[in-house]
């Protein structure tokens, strides 16, 4: 667990996105984790409290500690309006909490208080450039239906949306079409599919595609979604003599069909979300009056 500031004696930070929930409680420089359940405000509010409910009293439980009056970050998928973040703390078993949208812990987790760009591939995808003084920019993170590009879901789906041309002679047929319709039972099984499950559950698809990126149709889906990070990230005052970092579950992917100039730029992040919430939390806290 990295931290790029001294901490308060007890801390605890949440990164919740839309397929689980991390949380860890830094107490006299020790971490204790715990996981749980999707955590996206916006497409389910009362779930994603449950899910962080059952991580608390996991952390709890494993430690002993009563954790009401520990500061607390949460950095939470769908934490769009500062209404619905509010909404949040007010319901959770934390005296001392902050709730903000996850794109600010994820950047802070990669960059620290660095300049430089953030491509972030998840359940959904943003793209982050920050400057000197650790201030950022940001595109993208509007969610499955109006954005999302080059995100787990939207390489999923696309996935599922070449099988059903394959099946209808429309498109090329390979072995990753017809992996997704032998899985599916053919073509219905796919629409019956994607027409019940959640973001989440689609999203999950997608290492399919990034585990088969040498076939033509998943290397053509993963182009495309470095294509669109490609567009937007100099949009964002982006330039190639500053670093940039992939993160995110499928992030990685992208690694080998970026553009020469951003492939060259890229680094390790410095840590994860949770590293970066966990930095975030150790900030809130020094706010915090004594």
């Amino acid at each position: 667990m990295r931290a790029d500031a001294p901490h308060p004696e007890a801390l605890i930070a949440v990164d919740g996105g839309g397929t689980g929930c991390r949380l860890v409680l830094w107490r006299k420089g020790i971490p204790a984790t715990a996981e749980s359940g999707p955590a996206n405000l916006s497409s389910d509010f009362e779930g994603a409290l449950r899910s962080i409910r059952a991580g608390l009293s996991t952390l709890s439980a494993h430690t002993g500690c009563n954790l009401g009056e520990v500061p607390a970050y949460l950095a939470l998928a769908g934490a769009i309006t500062p209404d619905l973040c509010r909404r949040a703390e007010a319901a959770l078993p934390l005296n001392r909490v902050r709730v903000e949208e996850d794109r600010r812990a994820a950047v802070r987790g990669a960059l620290g208080t660095e300049a430089g760009g953030v491509l972030h591939a998840g359940t959904g995808s943003f793209v982050a450039v920050q400057d000197p003084r650790g201030n950022f920019r940001t595109a993208g993170g509007h969610g499955h239906v109006l954005g999302d590009d080059a995100s787990a879901y939207s390489i999923a789906r696309a996935a599922l949306s070449a099988s059903l041309e394959a099946a209808d002679g429309t498109g090329p047929a390979t072995d990753l079409t017809e992996t997704l319709l032998f899985r599916f039972d053919g073509a219905a099984g796919v629409i019956a599919f994607a027409t019940e499950a959640g973001p989440d559950e689609i999203a999950r698809l997608a290492s399919a595609v990034t585990d088969a990126i040498d076939d033509p149709v998943a290397r053509r889906i993963i182009t495309d979604g470095a294509a669109y990070f490609a567009r937007i990230l100099p949009a964002l005052g982006w330039t190639d003599d500053l670093p940039l970092c992939l993160t995110g579950g499928v992030g990685p992917a992208f690694s080998t069909v970026l553009p020469h100039p951003l492939r060259t730029a890229l680094r390790p992040a410095l840590g994860t979300p949770l590293d970066g919430a966990l930095a975030l939390a150790a900030d809130f806290a020094r706010e915090l009056p004594a």
